[in-house]
């Protein structure tokens, strides 16, 4: 069986996709805010934001290169 397939999607099925992931996380901000400020919980957040974003950009530049 074979878990990960390849999927095409169009364009502003992708926007609804972040639309809806955006209102998730004001969802979650505006719930958990009062537990969230001021504490590490806000830092390891944080690093579970930007460490993803790194390493996206980090395997995404080559493959824009080599598509040049």
């Amino acid at each position: 069986m074979k878990l990960f397939h390849d999927y095409t999607y169009h364009w502003w099925e992708l926007g609804l996709l972040k639309l809806s992931l955006l209102a998730l996380g004001i969802i979650i901000g505006k719930y958990f805010a009062p537990y969230i400020h001021g504490s590490v919980i806000k830092d390891v957040l944080v690093l579970a934001f930007v460490l993803p974003v790194i390493y996206l950009v980090i395997i995404t530049l080559p493959k824009i290169r080599q598509s040049n």
